[in-house]
């Protein structure tokens, strides 16, 4: 039988479903369905990569959803739990002051201390995050997405840059970042598609996609607790 091919776009999607072949997903979600959102798949070799650009949530399931059946682990670079104390009205863009109160004695979760303990930059989240459509996009994804069957892992690119090439890294937002990047992503195996640029979203999604490949097999830690969500990153 031969291969399905990963999809290389999120419109219209007609692939048949996979059957015996793992494979991994990776999102990097923006913070609006206005703005465009990275998406990958990774085939269970962790050596060939399929990414696409979408906008909306509903476009993201489209995307992985023919693969659920193989899709072992799926990435999303995005806040899955809140801290304890906190809940979903605390960060809602805009919304009303609420009653709500951390029972940490310090903004943000264990995850992000534990990054910061390991020379990891984070923001923290908190009542006061400056990113709360992001949050609450990524939150609302992580429910659906696991709803839907998949098997959802909390990754922070950043940290799994920094623990597999180490801090030489320019702005991602730069062509020469993005070039270097795109140069480190194959230099771990993983063949990208060719005739075209990658944006930071893209890439940063088969980076996630890479990582959750590599919990698979055992080469991962992850940082945090339970009761607010723990973060996934090479060992």
């Amino acid at each position: 039988m031969n291969r399905p091919a990963l999809p290389s776009c999120a419109s219209r999607i007609s692939v048949p479903e996979p059957t015996g072949r793992l494979v991994f997903g990776g999102i990097d979600p923006t913070g609006s369905e206005a703005k465009a959102s990275g998406v990958a798949l990774l085939d269970g070799a962790g050596q060939r990569a399929r990414m696409a650009r979408v906008h909306t949530d509903a476009e993201i399931l489209a995307f992985f959803q023919p693969y659920r059946r193989s899709l072992r682990y799926l990435g999303l670079d995005g806040i899955c739990k809140l801290p304890d104390g906190l809940h979903p009205c605390c960060v809602t863009p805009q919304g009303p002051p609420c009653l709500c109160q951390q029972t940490a004695p310090r903004p943000g979760r264990t995850a992000e201390w534990a990054l910061s303990s390991l020379g990891i930059g984070c923001y923290y989240t908190s009542k006061r995050a400056f990113a709360k459509s992001w949050i609450t996009r990524s939150l609302h994804l992580f429910t659906l997405l696991t709803a839907a069957g998949f098997t959802v892992l909390e990754i922070y690119p950043y940290a799994s840059k920094r623990r597999l090439f180490g801090r030489q890294l320019p702005n991602k937002a730069t062509r020469v970042g993005r070039q270097l990047l795109s140069a480190h992503i194959q230099g771990l195996g993983i063949t990208l598609e060719h005739g075209r640029a990658y944006t930071h979203d893209e890439l940063d999604a088969v980076l996630v996609a890479y990582t959750a490949y590599l919990h698979a097999q055992g080469r991962t830690i992850e940082v945090g607790e339970d009761i607010d969500g723990t973060v996934v990153i090479p060992r």
